[in-house]
């Protein structure tokens, strides 16, 4: 018993020894280089308060290694953040985009003769993303129409090859006026929906406004207006299989019948933009009033 003590012994101090003169040459194993950093873990989780000893332990599991930025970040690195939203909200609130543009004025006025707008709490009970349009005389069939969109529903310009044609429309602009820097940027596609409604049973065109252009991009048949959202039922045909003659139809009766013309899709791509930025200010103000 007493030689095997003696001959750990003996191995103990080897050991010591080569570790020495390994470290002192620069190649100390990484195997006693975990055992030092576990050893120092050890001592700094003993040390630490009771409260914060399992942030460190998270800390050393994650990354390997003890750091102490873990426990002894500055609690001011969490205060800027609702210095920051203040500061977004001053300087959001003083974009003049806030108010609503003179044509976007007129054009709005324009379609309230024929449309019912309603955006806000009016249209929905969560906030004034989503808007509402009701045309006020129904279709001669008895037919009633509905249109909504949401601020936020715009398409990736690229997706749509929209960007060629915004560059080329940008591009005749300026041709025309050369010195004019006040030209305005083409507004990105937006996504709509227009329900028609009759005998219990609804038309849904999934339609697109670009260019101030209203484009059907689908056409289903759904049993009410909350079914919208059923991705069980069949969504029609491709319209691009459809005859020309057909496909022409269907543009002439959500134009002319319905009433879905170049004004109301204008209008949707410009209220879409003027409703965004208003939703962003109260998305600000929102996180704000968690935050601080």
């Amino acid at each position: 018993m007493n030689s095997y003590l003696s001959k750990t012994a003996s191995v103990g101090k080897d050991l010591v020894a080569a570790r020495r003169f390994f470290t002192s040459r620069g190649v100390f194993s990484a195997k006693c280089k975990a055992a030092t950093r576990s050893s120092h873990y050890q001592r700094s989780v003993t040390a630490a308060p009771a409260a914060t000893r399992g942030g460190i332990a998270h800390s050393f599991h994650r990354v390997g290694q003890f750091q102490s930025t873990a426990v002894n970040t500055p609690s001011s690195f969490f205060s800027t953040l609702p210095d920051l939203l203040k500061r977004e909200i001053t300087e959001e609130s003083e974009n003049p985009i806030n108010e609503m543009p003179a044509d976007l004025s007129e054009l709005k006025n324009a379609l309230s003769e024929h449309w019912t707008i309603l955006d806000g709490k009016a249209a929905s009970s969560s906030d004034g993303a989503l808007v509402k349009m009701y045309k006020k005389e129904n279709l001669p069939n008895g037919s009633k129409v509905t249109l909504k969109f949401h601020c936020q529903d715009s398409l990736d310009p690229e997706e749509l090859g929209f960007l060629e044609s915004a560059a080329n429309a940008a591009s005749d602009v300026v041709s025309a006026h050369p010195d004019d820097e006040d030209h305005e940027e083409a507004s990105s596609p937006v996504k709509f929906d227009v329900m028609i409604s009759r005998a219990g049973k609804v038309l849904h065109l999934s339609c697109t406004s670009e260019n101030a252009e209203p484009m059907i991009d689908g056409v289903a048949i759904l049993p009410s207006e909350e079914s919208i959202e059923d991705g069980d039922l069949y969504r029609g045909p491709l319209l691009e299989d459809l005859p020309e003659d057909v496909k022409d139809a269907f543009d002439i009766y959500l134009q002319e019948e319905c009433g879905v013309n170049e004004d109301v899709a204008a209008f949707i791509a410009m209220y879409a933009d003027y409703r965004e930025q208003i939703e962003y200010i109260n998305w600000l103000k929102g996180v704000k009033s968690i935050v601080d």
